[in-house]
């Protein structure tokens, strides 16, 4: 049987993986697999992809969010301390999200973007979204690894 701590260690990884993987994904594969669609749909199939994913993500993200800022509290190993490195990359990464991508994020979601920004612009962008969007994903496989081997050592 678990205890508290080893729950929420299991917890906190775990939600850090599927977040992390949700992210990796989304950079690796979904990505590359729109590239040759034409723009107009290139643009619909990011903006319902993305639609999706900020319901989805962000409620794993709170998890890890919470079981690591409760093995700050409950932790009593040497590494406790470490296990704040979650709450503080959640809070991070969303003030990136929000100064770094937001702006161009509201411009790609709406639908008359093509035609008001044109075919280039609009590529440019999901390409540019992408490249933001990765920095996201290496911070947060970091973290996740992270999460394993504190798991693990403490």
């Amino acid at each position: 049987m678990f205890t508290l701590v080893e729950g929420l260690k299991f917890g906190a990884a775990t939600a850090m993986g599927l977040f992390s993987g949700g992210a990796l994904y989304i950079n690796g594969v979904e990505h590359y697999s729109r590239r040759p669609l034409p723009v107009k749909a290139q643009r619909e199939q990011w903006a319902n992809s993305f639609n999706i994913a900020k319901k989805f993500l962000p409620s794993i993200g709170l998890i890890g969010f919470g079981c690591s800022t409760a093995l700050f509290f409950l932790d009593d190993s040497e590494y406790k301390y470490h296990w704040l490195v979650g709450p503080v990359q959640f809070v991070l990464g969303g003030v990136y999200t929000v100064v770094m991508m937001l702006p161009e994020i509201n411009i790609l979601l709406d639908e008359g973007v093509v035609e008001k920004k044109g075919e280039t612009w609009v590529r440019g962008a999901i390409d540019r979204w992408n490249y933001r969007h990765m920095f996201r994903t290496f911070i947060d496989s970091a973290t996740y690894f992270l999460f394993v081997y504190l798991a693990m050592k403490s």
